[in-house]
């Protein structure tokens, strides 16, 4: 048995995927290949076409910085970019707003402290504690809408932040 590098396609060879398919070698040379696997570059976007979704600060922030947490996973988005990337996508008051925070800070803040400041600064008010809050929820319609205004309240507890 021969020993040497593991054998690569030849860059002509086309992708012999369906023709409809939308995957990133349509119509290039096949992906590179080593005993039956693909060899991936560990450093690249894994969802290149995922949608980042904006924020114009009229709603809570808290599912949009989620948001921004899963694609900051999905696309191994340096913590140095995270920030910037976030930012580029405010719009109307949430924009303003960042403008003139980035002015007062001096620069562009770490994306914790940026996270921090967006939920202080469109969030729900904080009032008391956090279970208090809990208990005043009032029951007005159904068990669904008692239930996801719970669960948006939960969300703001102290020490729950999305990892």
């Amino acid at each position: 048995m021969a020993s040497g590098p593991p054998h690569v396609p030849s860059q002509q060879a086309q992708y012999s995927g369906s023709s409809h398919s939308t995957g990133p070698y349509v119509g290039l040379a096949a992906p590179p290949f080593h005993r039956g696997a693909v060899i991936t570059d560990p450093t690249a976007p894994r969802f290149a076409k995922l949608a980042f979704a904006t924020y114009d600060g009229t709603e809570d922030p808290v599912n949009w910085l989620n948001q921004c947490d899963q694609f900051f996973r999905g696309q191994h988005t340096l913590a140095s970019d995270r920030t910037w990337l976030a930012s580029y996508h405010l719009r109307g008051g949430a924009h303003t707003w960042y403008y003139a925070l980035e002015q007062d800070e001096g620069g562009m803040l770490p994306w914790e402290r940026f996270r921090e400041l967006c939920l202080l600064r469109f969030g729900p008010p904080i009032h008391g504690s956090r279970l208090a809050e809990l208990g005043r929820l009032p029951f007005t319609s159904t068990v669904q809408d008692f239930t996801d205004r719970l669960q948006a309240l939960a969300c703001h507890a102290p020490g729950v932040t999305a990892r």
